[in-house]
């Protein structure tokens, strides 16, 4: 078990949805950088106006060069144009305004022992894992993560995956992170084996990057979900 040293305690203020044991120190606390999460859903966003934009375009401009028509019509194609445009503003919504409140409510931490995804009372969902349950951690970088002293952190707990999303990883946040993995390593006696994790079709690890690329979307989609009707992983 990691020693509560007092190098490694950081902003101990947390989310009144849940409270900690008498015993219970948290190590380490963060949250998502919001920046990238826009940054990704705007590079997906922009491909998809533009194809918008020129498809109306050329329906509005068929229209016009089609000569007169009966009013019904007129009506019948403003609804046709419009459903695209619906659901645009429904991507919008779900899957950039909705995940960004949801990501910059959620926090994470590591305790002395467990390991908590706490996505507030708003949301009322807390992943809670406990420490010597964990079978294998993955930390990964892409080379944009790098630039910006970031990463992603995957728990492996009994044929679940956890993840830590988009959290700082540079300078002194790194070696309290990094000590802190090692010694669960060295707790739960995955410190000589290979942290590999079955998943999207393969271990991870060895999966190639277009698959790597495509788990990222989805654990990017799946993340922040309202998870408040399963069953607490504490249960």
């Amino acid at each position: 078990m990691i020693d509560d040293n007092s190098d490694l305690l950081i902003n101990t203020q947390h989310d009144d949805s849940f409270s900690l044991d008498e015993d219970e120190t948290i190590l380490w606390q963060g949250k998502s950088n919001l920046t990238v999460f826009l940054i990704r859903r705007i590079l997906v966003l922009i491909p998809l106006a533009v194809i918008l934009a020129i498809m109306e375009t050329y329906i509005i401009l068929a229209i016009f060069n089609s000569g007169p028509m009966y009013t019904y019509i007129y009506v019948f194609l403003a609804i046709f144009l419009s459903m695209p445009v619906l659901f645009f503003i429904r991507y919008i919504f779900k899957f950039v305004i909705k995940k960004y409140t949801v990501r910059k409510r959620t926090e994470f931490l590591i305790t002395n022992k467990r390991i908590i995804i706490n996505k507030t009372k708003a949301i009322n969902s807390l992943d809670i894992i406990e420490r010597a349950k964990v079978c294998s951690i993955i930390t990964s970088v892409t080379p944009f993560q790098k630039l910006l002293g970031l990463c992603h952190i995957y728990f492996h707990v009994e044929g679940e995956m956890y993840f830590f999303e988009d959290i700082p990883y540079s300078g002194e946040v790194k070696l309290k992170l990094d000590k802190i993995i090692a010694e669960i390593k060295d707790a739960n006696g995955l410190s000589d084996k290979k942290t590999t994790q079955p998943y999207a079709g393969g271990n991870f690890d060895k999966i190639n990057e277009k698959k790597r690329f495509d788990f990222m979307l989805k654990v990017d989609d799946d993340f922040g979900e309202d998870n408040s009707d399963k069953k607490d992983s504490s249960d």
